[in-house]
């Protein structure tokens, strides 16, 4: 299989040197480069790239807003978001927008190639939340188990599977965003998980979670 691969960054010198590894191997060609999120879309529109690599800093059109555009349109690409950071609240936000996962930018190009390719053959790691120093993977992270979550917990865990942020939560159950980090928090503790991201790596490479009714939950409330 010949991985055919877009490289969405606005700095030009990052793109061609990715460009350069990527198209010695003789299973990778990149079909094209973008500088912005409009670029993006046109290339994912017109090339078909299997897999894209997109910096979390784009201009004109955001990163989040970027992916939504492209999986409406091309759903089978795979998004790969590159960060120099892994703890970027803007992560999460491109997670739950559709990425498939995200590579910190010091990644070491043997291990950036190895990534790609289990992204591209559909491996369990494509679902995985990488590092350049780890992989975790969805079956490495604890099964999620609800029995011990409260009435309230599984709704905000539900809202968080939807992709709702705190705010939106907070609107959605008509309580405080602090009430609502609150028992973010919890659930975290609960899931086995130590932030946003896992959960929602979790809630993304998993079967639907079965909530327990009210009435399961009434020995067990918020």
């Amino acid at each position: 299989m010949l991985i055919r691969v877009g490289l969405v960054d606005s700095q030009r010198l990052f793109r061609q040197s990715v460009a350069l590894m990527l198209n010695q191997e003789s299973d990778f060609r990149v079909v094209g480069e973008a500088s912005d999120g409009h670029e993006a879309f046109s290339l994912a529109m017109e090339k078909k790239p299997h897999i894209m690599l997109m910096d979390l800093d784009l201009p004109k059109l955001s990163t989040v807003n970027t992916i939504r555009l492209i999986l409406g349109c091309c759903p089978k690409v795979k998004i790969l978001i590159l960060s120099v950071h892994h703890d970027n609240p803007r992560v999460s936000m491109g997670l739950e927008a559709g990425a498939a996962g995200y590579v910190l930018k010091d990644v070491d190009h043997h291990e950036l190639i190895r990534i790609i390719r289990h992204y591209a053959h559909g491996s369990p790691v494509s679902s995985a939340f990488l590092t350049s120093s780890e992989v975790i993977k969805p079956e490495e992270l604890p099964a999620p188990d609800t029995s011990t979550l409260t009435r309230r917990e599984g709704e905000i865990m539900e809202l968080l599977s939807r992709g709702q942020r705190s705010q939106e939560i907070a609107d959605t159950l008509s309580i405080s965003i602090e009430t609502v980090k609150v028992h973010i928090q919890h659930i975290y503790r609960k899931m086995g998980v130590k932030n946003r991201v896992e959960m929602i790596l979790l809630l993304k490479s998993l079967p639907p979670i079965p909530l327990r009714t009210p009435q399961q939950s009434s020995l067990n409330q918020a």
